[in-house]
């Protein structure tokens, strides 16, 4: 069995490491780390700056002056333009369209005298937010013009603050606990100012510290995540001696635009130290620093009622993260960022966290759990694939409680994992089709129950299913069960599947009307009902049916009686 079920990204993006004469910072919302390198001796204290992204763009290098002095800096969104704290009172913008700096600076200073910045966000390519310790203050910014101009200004203590730039949304801490948090929401130059909250203390401590404290979104909703210390319950998660009597846990508050937060479930993490948390893929990790093991949550399936608060377990066991020769989990250098970032700034390494699903299908043993979460997954599909070849398996057909393909759909209207029919056949169902020892007729329910489940979710039976059901039908003689297929539209009506049922006529004779009845209900089938009356000799069966269809006019009074002629019936000549 796997030992592992999170790894760091093989090829770390790799900067040069923070020594006497460089620096590194990291922006989080741009996923952009920036090293000043300042090497020009004592008389020259410009930096050369070097940004690389995490997200595909080109690595640009720049020169700054002042870069002893420099306390932060950031572009904005679109990198139109970039942003410097370097003292306590000011930023400055530097407009840099396609990367060529401009000579003019421009400023704009805390509005308060006394107030001091401790962090600026860029909520949008021209707005920006300035955290101060006794303010918070919205601006625009305007490159053409190069002036800033004040938007918002709430006077609110601040000791510390968290951005969260998916939904540009900022959490201040404002009270002498720090648990009193007010949350702000950035948009289009509105602020919306939502109701403040007090979140419950630890046992262990009396003011709530920042990097307990995480903003972030999963499945789409914006959460805060507060770490506290607890009574440690009997359920232990990880064996060690002498834990004590103190464990943690997380409290998931959800964040709402138009009614106050409220406390959406509590992670049992049930194990006293230090953490770190990261979001993958709407997964929760969270490593535990002094265990060395990491901890995966899933929310989804247990934050359904508003009125119930859900205690949610781990997955799985705590089990180490996977590492390379340059890596380690326990490395006093690292820093971690969300969603799922980690930077060891003295090594000069960026990676990225993620879970190894492929080794999911081996660890949880109950395989309905385990389609639940791989529906959920960007990367479920090739799993989900295997899953139900296992699942079809002889020998491995009870391991699920329930048929995976029906469970693709049923729980269509929250799946990311979006699986096509051709590809379920060509991938899963064919493979079978050459077992000489595979149930045909545990296939043949499988498929109904596929399909039942297709036709609920209103989709389309593609053709190649339906021609799968029919073959199996057909080799193992359910003739009946054919009939009630077909009568009951339960398949998807086609050219093509009236064609298969007519070609059964000689297996099963009632196949021919089953088959015109189908292709009576496709309007584009017309002229093939028409011939294949004809083909049959169903002459006057024909003619009827071009009336029906109000195509009597155009019907050519020469063939029908010359077709009547041959046909030898000298009553159908003279039928009228």
């Amino acid at each position: 069995m796997a030992s592992h079920y999170l790894y760091l990204s093989s090829n770390p993006i790799r900067f040069t490491p923070v020594n006497q004469h460089t620096n590194v910072f990291f922006d989080e919302a741009n996923g952009e780390v920036f090293t000043l390198d300042r090497k020009g001796g004592e008389e020259d204290d410009s930096a050369l700056v070097v940004v690389k992204s995490l997200h595909g763009k080109n690595e640009v290098q720049f020169r700054l002056e002042h870069g002893s002095q420099i306390k932060s800096i950031k572009f904005s969104p679109n990198r139109n333009i970039l942003s410097v704290l370097r003292s306590s009172k000011m930023v400055t913008f530097i407009n840099c369209r396609n990367f060529n700096f401009e000579d003019i600076e421009y400023r704009q200073t805390c509005k308060s005298q006394r107030a001091e910045i401790t962090s600026f966000h860029w909520t949008s390519n021209t707005e920006v937010v300035f955290i101060t310790n006794q303010s918070v203050e919205y601006y625009q910014v305007n490159p053409d013009r190069n002036v800033v101009k004040l938007l918002k200004l709430y006077s609110i203590n601040v000791n510390w603050a968290i951005f969260q730039p998916r939904f540009s949304t900022l959490v201040v801490s404002s009270s002498a606990s720090s648990t009193l948090l007010q949350p702000y929401m950035f948009q289009n130059g509105q602020v919306n100012k939502l109701p403040k909250f007090e979140v419950a203390k630890s046992l262990t401590s009396e003011v709530l510290q920042e990097r307990d404290v995480v903003v972030t979104v999963i499945y789409g909703q914006l959460y805060i995540l507060v770490l506290r210390s607890v009574p440690r319950s009997q359920n232990v998660t990880l064996s060690a001696p002498s834990l004590g009597s103190v464990a943690g846990d997380i409290v998931m508050y959800a964040l709402y635009k138009d009614s106050p937060a409220r406390v959406a479930a509590i992670l049992s993490v049930n194990i006293p130290g230090s953490f770190a948390t990261h979001i993958v893929d709407n997964l929760i990790l969270v490593h535990h620093l002094n265990a060395k093991v990491s901890l995966l949550f899933d929310i989804f399936h247990s934050i359904n009622d508003p009125e119930q608060i859900p205690t949610i377990f781990p997955i799985l066991a705590p089990l180490p993260i996977e590492t390379t020769r340059i890596t380690f989990l326990d490395a006093p250098s690292w820093v971690t960022f969300q969603p799922n970032i980690v930077i060891d700034a003295k090594l000069g390494c960026i990676w990225q966290m993620y879970v190894k699903l492929n080794v999911l299908e081996t660890m949880i043993t109950d395989k309905n759990q385990l389609l639940d979460i791989l529906l959920l997954r960007k990367k479920g599909k090739e799993p989900i694939i295997d899953l139900c070849k296992q699942a079809l398996t002889p020998g491995e057909q009870n391991t699920l409680q329930q048929n995976p393909l029906r469970g693709i759909f049923d729980k269509s209207s929250q799946r990311r994992v979006k699986i096509d029919q051709s590809e379920l056949y060509s991938k899963v169902l064919t493979s079978f089709l050459d077992n000489k020892k595979a149930n045909r007729k545990f296939l043949i329910s499988v498929l109904i129950d596929y399909i039942r489940s297709l036709n609920f979710c209103r989709l389309s039976v593609q053709y190649c299913i339906c021609e799968l059901l029919i073959n199996l039908i057909v080799e193992n003689k359910s003739f009946y069960q054919l009939h009630q297929l077909l009568q009951y539209r339960i398949l998807t009506d086609s050219k093509p599947l009236a064609c298969l049922v007519l070609s059964l006529e000689k297996a099963y004779p009632p196949a021919f009307q089953l088959a015109m009845d189908m292709l009576k209900r496709i309007p584009s089938c017309n002229e093939d009902v028409v011939e294949t009356l004809l083909s049959k000799k169903h002459i006057l069966a024909a003619l009827q049916y071009t009336e029906s269809i109000g195509r009597g006019d155009s019907v050519s009074a020469r063939k029908y009686l010359e077709l009547a002629q041959n046909s030898g019936d000298k009553k159908l000549l003279f039928t009228g």
